[in-house]
């Protein structure tokens, strides 16, 4: 157990009838090897880890701990949500985006302090921007939206900026190309600092709420960014294609 969760062992295949075991893109989360051994859970862990045919990681902590607990480097690939277009779901998620520019607030609910709030708020009053919470309740929003996946999707490719403190907002923004600004906690600074990094987008965390504006308007080169992606999808795919077929 970690943080009073507990441990699944299916997610380390126990029970598969699988005649191959992979992993693509996994995460330890904000689990740390020393965390793992100080819970007894390190042998349990190793064992299930042994029977996979390969293992795919996303972040630098689980890479880490696979290395420690097997003695090989896993491979690193991109987080799902970046193969995929959506184009399909897309076309059929029948959701009214607002008229009117509006940023969005993608985070759980009440995770964002009264002072983060309010260099938020204030950001988009000075815009005449429309505050809309997406996945959680945010007392400084105008709105909140009930979404489904899709729907969230719809409405990040509408928004004129998002905000987020979420792994997944992260992704959903630089995917679509957003003006973005993510906040960092200590839940998921390991993978959302590794994705970070891999992309150069460091300067999109906010460390300092003064600074917040000068983040969140940041004119990223995305045509780097998405140059860069591509590559990585060339490399997630051959290695799911080579993987399920072998």
């Amino acid at each position: 157990t970690h943080d009073g969760q507990v441990l699944s062992l299916e997610l380390f295949g126990k029970d598969s009838k699988c005649k191959r075991l992979i992993s693509y893109a996994a995460s330890f989360g904000h689990t740390t090897l020393e965390q793992i051994i100080q819970n007894g859970e390190y042998d349990t862990i190793c064992g299930y880890l042994n029977q996979f045919d390969s293992i795919s990681v996303r972040d630098e902590n689980s890479a880490h701990i696979i290395t420690d607990m097997l003695g090989t480097e896993p491979k690193r690939h991109l987080d799902p949500v970046f193969l995929y277009d959506f184009e399909d779901e897309l076309s059929q998620c029948d959701v009214r985006i607002p008229n009117e520019p509006y940023m969005i607030v993608y985070a759980y609910r009440g995770r964002f302090s009264a002072e983060e709030g309010k260099y938020i708020k204030r950001f988009a009053q000075k815009n005449n921007l429309k505050i809309i919470a997406l996945e959680g309740v945010q007392d400084f929003c105008d709105d909140f939206v009930l979404a489904n996946p899709f729907e969230v999707i719809r409405y990040v490719q509408g928004a004129e900026y998002v905000v987020t403190d979420t792994f997944h907002g992260t992704v959903f923004s630089i995917k679509y190309n957003k003006k973005f600004a993510s906040f960092v906690r200590d839940s998921n600074s390991q993978k959302l600092k590794c994705l970070l990094n891999k992309f150069n987008l460091c300067n999109h965390i906010v460390d300092n709420l003064n600074d917040f504006e000068n983040v969140i308007t940041y004119d990223e080169d995305y045509d780097r960014i998405n140059e860069m992606i591509d590559k990585e999808v060339e490399i997630s795919t051959c290695y799911l294609k080579d993987e399920i077929m072998h």
